[in-house]
């Protein structure tokens, strides 16, 4: 029965019939059982840890060691890609978190700034 001018809805076959099939895929990947939830919870914790475990090594050695400013780009580039490795749709969440750490770390060793003052003097 038709109310103020609109028909019944089409089947819903009729309304999307290129994503159906990728639809009804979907929904069967999302029923997973708690135990499987529980171990893809695991594995992103052991990777974020990880990550920050790589990104706390980089912090200490930009701090500690002596190095140019090219080995210092050099790490924390590295540093940015070993933690994508893990988390491959994190770029951005790396240059809004963890880049300006390491740059600010990079920027306050005393002999990345001697080296770049040495460049620039050549």
């Amino acid at each position: 029965m038709e109310r103020g001018g609109c028909s019944a809805p089409a089947p819903r076959q009729a309304l999307l019939p290129f994503k159906l099939k990728a639809f009804e895929a979907n929904m069967k990947n999302d029923e997973t059982s708690p135990a499987s939830d529980g171990e893809a919870l695991r594995d992103e914790n052991r990777r974020v840890r990880a990550a920050q475990i790589i990104v706390s090594f980089a912090m200490f050695k930009l701090k500690t060691l002596r190095l140019t400013e090219k080995e210092a780009d050099e790490m924390i580039e590295t540093t940015r890609a070993r933690v994508l490795d893990m988390f491959p749709e994190g770029g951005n969440a790396f240059d809004l978190i963890y880049r300006p750490r390491l740059e600010r770390l990079r920027s306050e060793n005393e002999f990345v700034r001697l080296s770049h003052a040495a460049s620039r003097s050549e």
